[in-house]
């Protein structure tokens, strides 16, 4: 099962990269029309990473260990859910 799957989500090809600062900026290659996200709360950023099954939703973000060894850029696919939040 991929990741998001078990929500039923329809999952698209992103890329997420990390600044100095922690915030997230996420972009929809497939989707050159939206503008990207930015993800600077650690509540944003943990939730993102929990639909991408790489992380536990279920948790806190300061709970989780699984989100502060999370790797921004390992996150490949999101929920199509989030090209509405851009639009």
């Amino acid at each position: 099962m991929m990741p998001g799957q078990w929500k039923g989500m329809t999952m698209i090809r992103c890329e997420v990269s990390e600044d100095r600062m922690g915030n997230w900026t996420v972009t929809f290659p497939d989707h050159p029309d939206h503008p990207g996200l930015f993800l600077q709360m650690d509540y944003d950023r943990h939730a993102f990473a929990a639909d991408a099954g790489l992380c536990d939703g279920s948790k806190m973000p300061s709970e989780d260990d699984s989100f502060f060894e999370l790797d921004a850029e390992d996150i490949t696919e999101c929920s199509d859910e989030y090209l509405n939040f851009v639009e």
